[in-house]
């Protein structure tokens, strides 16, 4: 069982280790432009890991969970 410190580091590593390869399409010039979307609590996490070069391409962020929503609505959502 983690103690409450440890659970804040683990979560903060989460985040790096998500916001990693957002990071590096950002810096290779994969993305110019991304929009995240994530369920609140993840979004929150990933938040904090935003190197300024994803940070310069983020153009927005949706707090929403997806995981059971099928496509079709999840396109209806994203691009009305």
């Amino acid at each position: 069982m983690l103690l409450e410190g440890e659970r804040e580091v683990e979560v903060g590593l989460a985040g790096r280790r998500r916001a990693r390869p957002l990071d590096a399409a950002a810096d290779r010039g994969d993305a110019k432009a991304m929009i995240i979307v994530a369920p609140p609590r993840a979004l929150g996490v990933l938040r904090q890991a935003y190197s300024p070069r994803l940070r310069a391409v983020l153009k927005g962020e949706i707090d929403k969970d997806f995981v059971r929503t099928p496509i079709y609505e999840i396109e209806k959502h994203l691009f009305g």
